[in-house]
């Protein structure tokens, strides 16, 4: 399955795996900021009820962008395989 999965990432356009690729690191990196945020409050002496917030709604954030990312570039590349085909 994962071979599948790599098979048809490769036959996505250019612009379209871009948009993927740099989507998810913009995720990953928005839910390590979330994470770090969630240790140094839980590990602080005096934890902050809305710092644990902001952690949470960051991290939520994280996961809405990287589902918006990946269908965003797959309808991308499936729009402009259909019109190319077309023209």
């Amino acid at each position: 399955m994962i071979n599948k999965i790599h098979r048809r990432f490769k036959e996505l356009s250019d612009i379209s795996s871009r948009i993927i690729i740099y989507g998810m690191r913009l995720s990953c990196l928005l839910m390590c900021v979330g994470l770090a945020l969630h240790l140094l409050n839980v590990h602080a002496k005096y934890g902050s009820f809305y710092i644990s917030l902001l952690s949470k709604y960051i991290s939520e954030a994280a996961v809405s962008i990287t589902a918006i990312i990946i269908i965003g570039g797959l309808a991308f590349d499936y729009y402009f395989k259909k019109h190319k085909s077309e023209q």
